[in-house]
């Protein structure tokens, strides 16, 4: 497909069921942010990721999906779940998008940057 401007993909996003997202265990990336899962997020739907490193821990403490291991039957269960349940309901988007705003957004990392750096300097 051709590049969309993020406007679109949000709103596409936006009106999911769910949003899959992964980190190869292994990979050599194991280190990084699956920012796709952050990006879903904010967007208020629920994540569903699959692998490992820090993704998992901002998924669970965020509240903003389910963090399963790389395996076929437990990202299917995840997805499941998600269908069937409450995951997707108004109440649980908007409180998905606020915590993300609040604490993983452009803004909210870029305050605590500039902390670090004031206090190195102080």
């Amino acid at each position: 497909l051709d590049a969309m401007p993020g406007t679109d993909v949000a709103a596409i996003v936006r009106g999911a069921t769910a949003a899959l997202a992964s980190v190869r265990p292994g990979g050599g990336y194991t280190i990084a942010l699956a920012t796709k899962a952050v990006a879903a997020a904010a967007t208020g739907t629920p994540v569903v990721f699959a692998g490992e490193g820090p993704t998992v821990d901002v998924v669970t403490e965020g509240g903003l999906g389910h963090a399963v291991p790389w395996d076929a039957d437990a990202v299917a269960d995840a997805l499941r779940t998600v269908a069937r349940g409450s995951d997707g309901d108004a109440g649980r988007r908007a409180e998905r998008a606020a915590w993300v705003q609040a604490n993983a957004s452009l803004d909210a990392v870029g305050e605590r940057v500039a902390e670090i750096v004031l206090a190195a300097r102080r």
